[in-house]
């Protein structure tokens, strides 16, 4: 039996803030208080300054693998969440083979069952190979993937509605590539919450960027509508008037004004806007090197999510709430919980000292990113999962 002692962080229980120590054994919280004795225990660590975070979790990252292992591997995506303090992500069906039904599920879970370092939960297709055609095989995919999706593009009314009545979650690209951004997001996501006032089954909006879409989703909310979205960092910190003649600004959907900007933002705050998701995507740097109008969509994120929010003013307190406990209840993943008996699953991150962004030092084979060269708080230095330190500065 292996027993651990983490002492000395600030620790962010659900309701609450505490200064404590934590204890556990194999991968099993056995006591939390102040001031455990260090006699007895395999190993020591030392963890003031920090702010301790039940384990982040991602809804929304592409580990490209199979298909796309150049840009990114289950190895490398696994790696870079755990730096980032994540230890559950959900990986999007942007593959090759897309996860459709028995055969292609099972050639993504392999190396996931092989390489993970954290869970893994894979989103399956809305459609067959995610051509668009035809409703991939719900009646394989409910109970064995986490929410389905067609991310990188939409899909029209009559898969939509096929979609909604699989009885999974679905996860939403909203673009109708017939309109320009922002149009071509709202627009669809307004066809959407049409089929789901019809249907009353559970819908959540990606990676949502405008302000019209902010107001829709609110309106729906009100309504009562079992509606929740998502949104990244760069949509609430970036703007147009911030863009670069640069692959790491190009992301779909894009950056929108400062108005949109400042919808976001607030519909973030107010819970509009259930949740962070970092939408990272994951590219070589030849696809990034073209410029702005010839580079490929996608940003990396997870290694830098949780120390841009903290930086810029948002307490541990919500981000815990916002990036792991909530997005775990939404996409029904294993619950985080900081409890004596419950599995041992959190991360420290140091609350005093800064950092550069340096993404030469990144774990991702992506390096593409709008906030290299920042100074931020809020870096990973411990980050647990089980039995496991997955990640530890310096190791």
């Amino acid at each position: 039996m292996k027993k651990r002692l983490f002492k000395g962080a600030t620790v962010c229980f659900e309701g609450y803030t505490e200064y404590c120590d934590i204890a556990d054994a194999d991968g099993v919280i056995t006591e939390i208080g102040s001031n455990i004795s260090s006699e007895g225990y395999d190993a020591v660590y030392d963890l003031r300054n920090c702010i301790l975070l039940p384990g982040l979790a991602d809804v929304h990252v592409h580990f490209r693998e199979p298909g796309y292992s150049y840009k990114e591997t289950v190895s490398t995506g696994s790696l870079a969440a755990a730096k980032g303090g994540y230890t559950a992500v959900c990986t999007m069906p942007n593959l090759s083979p897309a996860p459709d039904g028995e055969d292609t599920l099972k050639e993504v879970l392999a190396p996931i069952e092989r390489e993970g370092r954290i869970k893994i939960y894979p989103i399956g297709t809305i459609s067959k190979g995610r051509k668009g055609v035809l409703p991939a095989d719900y009646g394989y995919l409910k109970g064995r993937v986490c929410a389905i999706s067609d991310d990188g593009d939409g899909v029209n009314a009559e898969l939509m509605e096929a979609a909604l009545q699989s009885g999974m979650l679905v996860a939403s690209h909203c673009e109708d590539k017939a309109y320009p951004h922002p149009e071509a997001e709202w627009r669809y996501l307004e066809r959407d919450l049409e089929l789901v006032r019809k249907y009353r089954t559970p819908y959540h909006a990606c990676h949502i960027s405008c302000k019209k879409s902010v107001e829709l989703i609110r309106a729906a909310k009100a309504e009562g509508l079992p509606v929740t979205a998502e949104t990244a960092p760069h949509y609430i910190l970036l703007s147009t008037e911030d863009r670069k003649d640069s692959g790491d600004y190009k992301m779909n959907p894009p950056l929108g004004t400062p108005e949109d900007m400042e919808a976001v933002k607030r519909g973030f705050e107010d819970g509009t806007l259930d949740i962070i998701a970092t939408d990272h995507a994951p590219h070589s740097a030849k696809e990034k090197s073209g410029g702005y109008a010839a580079s490929v969509n996608g940003i990396v994120g997870l290694e830098t999510a949780f120390a841009l929010l903290y930086t810029n003013g948002y307490s541990p307190e919500m981000l815990a709430e916002r990036m792991s406990r909530l997005p775990r209840r939404i996409f029904g993943l294993e619950p985080a919980q900081i409890k004596v008996g419950e599995k041992t699953n959190f991360t420290a991150f140091d609350t005093v000292n800064t950092f550069t962004v340096d993404p030469e030092c990144f774990l991702s084979k992506g390096r593409s990113t709008p906030f290299a060269g920042l100074e931020l708080k809020g870096e990973t230095i411990l980050t647990v999962y089980g039995k496991e330190v997955v990640y530890e500065k310096n190791r």
